[in-house]
């Protein structure tokens, strides 16, 4: 059995700035260290306590250490030094404590000062981005973990000309950085005389924003501060009240964010610098006054005949190796099929006569002329035919006036209607476009699902308008009257529903997969109609209020805004990729939502969010879905789909907002695409987001949403204003662009179905 060491001190006594926690295991705050066996942890053989004290004393990163109470005096020993881990004196000792667990074969060592009060010993973490470099001028001294004299009280005046607020008793837990010579290898942490000489550091550096410093000095009559690096951020969020400590932040951060993210292409470096509107932006100060004018949004020319280019590559790719297929296989190169309707043409329709790849279209159009099989004799889904096939030819109708695409969707039309069997007129999930058979998958256990019956009545309503036929709206339109009657209070529907009785089955609540496009559809469908049908409206501002009242969040340590999940009424803090079209949902609704200021605030905030998805992976492109907690998030999955949601959510906030930060980061993302998912022949999905651009493998599929959404989306942030003007058009739930209507207009207006299906002038191609 071990014996206890005799060089240790009584438990819980001080023994030369150091308290002792006998028989307790701190399994936390490991770091590497030089001459460490493990680049992951700081170990050393040492002799006895009193050369692992001088161990700890000789590294600034060292706030604590563990060592094995050995089987004799004589034997050597394990020491684990550990980093100090908190920027406050006053809850250190207690942060400690409640990270050591018992374990009687080895003791903990803290460093500590004298009556059992723990003078300020510090190690920054950095908060979820790579380091940045800059240059300070002087480095912790040896003092720092040295018996605490008296300590000194700081004179917290600013100079008469500064820069910065003064934030008493806050600190600010985000946004550290790494610096050369700084006592902390993962922050920038230095010693100063006083206020004045930290402020001028900070102006002396263009990448400082703000500075935290100790109220007391250390026993060398030294103040301690953090430097921290700027980012475009809501500073507020990220201060926690802190007697001992003072924030000193600049009063003007500056237009744009100053982090450097793990992938941060400098691709296209010679571009004209990014630009926002010429009049109307709002960069999240002041109150939201509404949209600029689409005719305030300037093209940048430059970066759309870039992503045209990414277009041409993908469609060109899909000619080549899987024509007539729903998709390609990018790495492989051959086709396949999931819905057997030649998907990949049907979604990019729109997407190349937006970009006027006319050539590209023509040959779309003729196939879909010719080649376009509705008769599939297999059980395809009824959601996804739905947004991608029938959104996508009405679409394509509206745009080019050819009415193949009409004549097509009116014959799809009628085959999915037959999917509204259920008694209380739900869609099943699945239908055979040949028998008509419609069936609920069995993974369900029967139930239909909220996104899949409440994301379809935009494409029938469209169909409804452009055939003068009321019937397509009509049925999916009672999907929305049943559901109105069943709505929650807090406006939050649950994912599966009962296909007989209408009723939820659970009670999972998602704005994520499965849920997501429900609530997406509830405030399009108003535009869609201008404004004239207030069933829509009504539904939403309901659900609005739920979701902002229980589903939004903030991180930890730098306030990032999140909207969550629920379960059994109980936050289950993960949020999906596809949630990031929440922002555009809000963005689109603020005007006629009961308080739009809060609404773009949050939408920024989660926007933002969306942008940190990607900038935290080493690849630059987002992961499948995140949970919350620790380090702000982590990945929940590590595969990306190509998903389209966070461009969506780039395009729509830079639309209505005109702050060129939205053109920043939807750049970066497309640019992650490029040199991350880029093939011979087209762009793969990834398996692994963590790994480093253009070594992350991939998964061999270009999905049709790439070339219906994501490529579209990174195409109209860069165009001006009036090019899919969002006055002018909703786009579906598959990026698939619907003009809005007149309300003396939509359906039921006398309007002859000849004028409607008359031949209108072949496209110009």
């Amino acid at each position: 059995m071990p014996v206890r060491d005799t060089s240790a001190a009584a438990d819980g006594s001080l023994d030369n700035g150091f308290k002792l926690h006998a028989g307790m295991d701190m399994k936390v705050q490991d770091y590497g260290c030089p001459g460490s066996d493990s680049p992951d942890v700081c170990h050393w053989l040492v002799a006895d306590v009193d050369e692992a004290k001088a161990k700890c004393r000789g590294d600034h990163s060292c706030g604590a250490f563990v060592i094995t109470k050995g089987t004799s005096d004589g034997d050597s020993k394990s020491v684990w030094l550990k980093m100090r881990d908190s920027r406050y004196a006053a809850s250190y000792l207690s942060t400690v404590e409640a990270s050591l667990s018992p374990d009687r074969n080895v003791d903990t060592y803290v460093v500590s000062y004298g009556s059992g009060t723990l003078a300020p010993v510090f190690g920054a973490k950095i908060i979820g981005e790579s380091p940045k470099q800059s240059n300070k001028p002087r480095a912790f001294t040896d003092a720092a973990v040295s018996p605490a004299l008296p300590a000194a009280q700081i004179d917290l005046t600013l100079s008469a000309d500064t820069k910065f607020t003064h934030h008493a008793g806050k600190d600010f837990r985000a946004h550290d950085y790494e610096c050369p010579k700084s006592m902390a290898p993962q922050g920038c942490a230095f010693e100063v005389k006083n206020v004045l000489e930290a402020e001028a550091i900070c102006n002396e550096d263009t990448e400082c924003g703000e500075f935290v410093i100790f109220h007391a000095s250390g026993s060398n009559g030294l103040f301690t501060v953090w430097f921290k690096v700027k980012e475009y951020t809501n500073l507020q969020r990220n201060l926690v009240s802190n007697p001992e400590l003072s924030t000193f932040a600049l009063k003007d951060m500056g237009p744009r964010p100053k982090f450097k993210p793990l992938f941060n292409s400098a691709k296209f470096a010679d571009f004209k610098p990014i630009v926002g509107a010429d009049s109307g932006a709002w960069d999240g100060t002041g109150p939201w006054k509404g949209p600029p004018a689409s005719s305030a949004i300037p093209a940048d020319t430059e970066r759309m005949e870039v992503v045209k280019a990414a277009m041409k590559h993908a469609w060109d790719g899909y000619v080549r190796h899987a024509w007539g297929q729903d998709e390609l296989k990018p790495v492989s190169n051959r086709g396949a099929n999931w819905l057997g309707m030649g998907a990949s043409i049907i979604d990019a329709l729109d997407t190349l006569w937006i970009m006027e790849l006319k050539d590209e279209f023509k040959k779309a159009r003729d196939w879909v002329a010719h080649s376009f099989n509705v008769n599939v004799n297999a059980m395809v889904s009824f959601f996804e035919t739905t947004i991608r096939c029938l959104g996508g030819l009405i679409s394509s109708y509206e745009l080019s006036g050819d009415t193949v695409f009409l004549d097509k969707a009116r014959v799809l039309g009628d085959k999915l209607l037959k999917a509204f069997t259920s008694p209380v007129g739900y869609p099943m999930a699945q239908i055979n476009l040949a028998t008509g058979n419609a069936a609920a998958p069995s993974w369900t256990s029967g139930s239909v699902i909220l996104a899949e019956i409440g994301t379809v009545q935009l494409e029938f309503k469209a169909l409804s308008y452009h055939t003068n036929d009321p019937k397509y709206h009509s049925i999916a339109h009672k999907v929305y009257n049943k559901l109105e009657s069943i709505t929650p209070a807090n406006g939050l529907l649950p994912l599966f529903l009962q296909p007989n009785s209408g009723g939820f089955s659970g009670n999972q609540i998602s704005l994520g997969a499965m849920g997501d496009s429900y609530y997406e559809y509830l405030i399009k469908l108003y535009l869609y109609t201008k404004r004239s049908e207030p069933q829509y409206l009504k539904m939403y501002k309901k659900s609005l209020a739920g979701i902002l009242d229980h589903l939004i969040f903030e991180s930890s340590p730098s306030g990032l805004t999140y909207i969550a999940e629920m379960n059994n009424n109980n936050p289950v803090h993960k949020m999906d990729h596809l949630a990031c079209f929440v922002p555009g949902m809000l963005a689109v609704g603020a005007q006629d939502s009961p308080d739009p200021d809060r609404v773009m605030h949050t939408a920024r905030g989660i926007a933002e969010t969306c942008y940190q998805m990607y900038a935290r992976q080493r690849s630059g492109v987002a992961p499948e879905f995140i949970n919350f907690g620790g380090n702000d998030f982590s990945n929940g999955a590590n595969h990306n789909l190509l998903r389209p949601e966070a461009l969506e959510a780039m395009f729509v906030m830079f639309r209505y907002t005109g702050d060129p930060i939205y053109r920043e980061w939807g750049w970066q993302m497309f640019l992650a695409f490029e040199q991350s998912c880029k093939t011979q022949s087209g762009y793969s999905g990834l398996t692994d987001v963590t790994q480093n651009a253009g070594s992350a493998p991939k998964d061999d599929t270009q999905q049709s949403f790439f070339l219906a959404e994501t490529l579209k989306y990174a195409y109209l942030l860069f165009t001006d204003g009036n090019t899919i003007s969002l006055d002018e058009y909703v786009l579906n739930t598959e990026a698939h662009p619907l003009k809005v209507h007149d309300p003396s207009e939509v359906i039921g207006a006398k309007k002859p179905a000849a004028a409607i299906l008359k031949q209108a002038a072949p496209p110009q191609v």
